[in-house]
Order: C-alpha cells, then sequence, then structure tokens
C-alpha cells in the first residue's frame, strides 16, 4: 500500500527514518543540478515550441536569488521525488521510483515530499533538524515547488508560442532560456 495523504503525517520519525537512510548512503557520483534540470526542460520546450508561462520564471525567479547559498550546502544522496506516491507502507516506509536520485540538498526532497502542502515538507524537516527553518530554507523549500499563493509549477498551464535562446552560453544570464508570446 501507498502513503495516503491523510497518513503522511502520521508518523513522522519513521518518514524521516526512511529519508535519512537515503541520504546517508553515499550511492551517487551524480549531481542532481536542479538548474541545469530546468535548463534542459527549457530546452525541450524550445524543440517543440511550447511557451512557459511567466508563473514559471517568476518561481525560477525565486529559485537563482539562493543559487549561491545552495551552491555552498553539502550535497547528500537524494531521491529528488519523494513525494506521497513513491513511498510504500509498511512496518517502515520504503521509497521507490529512483529516476532522479542523486546527490542534491535535502531540502529539495523535503520540498518535494510536501508538494501538495508545503508546511507538511517544511514541518518534517523541521522535526529533522530539531529547529525553525532559517528565512533562506523557508524561502529555497517555496521556490523548489511553488508556495502556498501560487500553483505548482506541474500545474501552470504552457500555452503554445515561440521560445528565444538568450544567452545560452553564459552560466551568469538570469535564464539560461526565455519564452515569449507571438
Amino acid at each position: 500500500p501507498y502513503l495516503k495523504e491523510d497518513e503522511r503525517l502520521n508518523d513522522k520519525k519513521l518518514i524521516n527514518e526512511c529519508l535519512d537512510a537515503f541520504h546517508n548512503l553515499d550511492l551517487f557520483t551524480n549531481n542532481y543540478d536542479p538548474f541545469k534540470r530546468l535548463m534542459y526542460y527549457e530546452r525541450i520546450c524550445l524543440i517543440y515550441n511550447i511557451e512557459l508561462g511567466n508563473q514559471y520564471y517568476d518561481l525560477l525567479d525565486k529559485l537563482l536569488i539562493h543559487k549561491e547559498f545552495l551552491e555552498k550546502r553539502p550535497m547528500v544522496s537524494c531521491h529528488n521525488d519523494c513525494q506521497l506516491s513513491n513511498y510504500v507502507e509498511g512496518n517502515t516506509y520504503t521509497l521507490i521510483d529512483f529516476e532522479f536520485t542523486g546527490n542534491n540538498d535535502i531540502l529539495f526532497d523535503y520540498a518535494c515530499f510536501g508538494n501538495n502542502d508545503l508546511n507538511i515538507g517544511k514541518s518534517l524537516y523541521e522535526q529533522k533538524v530539531n529547529r525553525t527553518l532559517t528565512k533562506e530554507e523557508d524561502e529555497i523549500i517555496d521556490a523548489a515547488i511553488g508556495d502556498d499563493t501560487e500553483e505548482d509549477v506541474d500545474q501552470i498551464p504552457i500555452e503554445n508560442g515561440s521560445i528565444t535562446i538568450s544567452n545560452a552560453d553564459d552560466p551568469n544570464s538570469r535564464y539560461q532560456l526565455y519564452s515569449k508570446k507571438t
């Protein structure tokens, strides 16, 4: 049986134990770079002439503000898709679906866990670190998935249009790609 929406907070301790075990595995040589991943998805949109809306870029801006902070934080083995549907419940919780695994900041796993309600992911992380989130941690979790006032990136409607490359080779550019309506 998969972990259900109403069961996800029944035992934060077991869920954190599952995540801690995964985070301590030291398995991966690859880094899951969320910024490169976003560039990859933007390039797919370019190929298929799909326009990403302003809401996507607003969330991207919020995440890019913290890029330097994130690059200084330790990277550990992360699932990078540890949403509820990827937990199987038994005597413990077991993670499944490993296509996005790689080294990353653990904040992304907690953001993903709370992808339907970020407060749940934040609460779980606070229990793990035994303190409240710092302002920066809170903002990163909001930006990684989308804060409570906006739709999740996965839910943003995508409109047809053309996508233009802008400074695609410049790593300091605001966006590697950007889209605009025609």
